[in-house]
């Protein structure tokens, strides 16, 4: 499913794509049986939106629930309220219901010790 409103974009598990060179062979390796997900401003240089697509396509190759959010004009820590210059207060207000939505989702039932 996308989403391709201004706001931003959601990619879930879509068609498998190529292995990617910067990506692990198995992400087994490094999320097991979890559930992923991952919000990127569309200014980020590290990771960037190409690290995001080759991420997404190890992802669905690995047949692993995942779904990525992008945000238009949004860089590293756009929901730091403490710092104007990053700070984007609509990627942050969309980010934040998503993020809770998902942690009760995945999360409910789960004991932390």
């Amino acid at each position: 499913m996308r989403n391709t409103s201004r706001q931003q974009n959601r990619h879930e598990i879509g068609q498998r794509g190529p292995k990617s060179r910067n990506t692990p062979g198995n992400t087994d390796r490094f999320l097991g049986n979890f559930k992923y997900k991952n919000t990127f401003g569309q200014l980020l240089t590290n990771p960037s939106l190409e690290d995001m697509r080759q991420l997404d396509a190890a992802l669905t190759r690995d047949h692993k629930e995942h779904v990525f959010y992008t945000y238009p004009n949004a860089g590293h820590a756009f929901m730091d309220f403490t710092n104007a210059q990053r700070h984007r207060d609509a990627a942050a207000t969309a980010s934040w219901p998503r993020t809770l939505d998902f942690f009760a989702r995945h999360l409910r039932g789960v004991h932390v010790t």
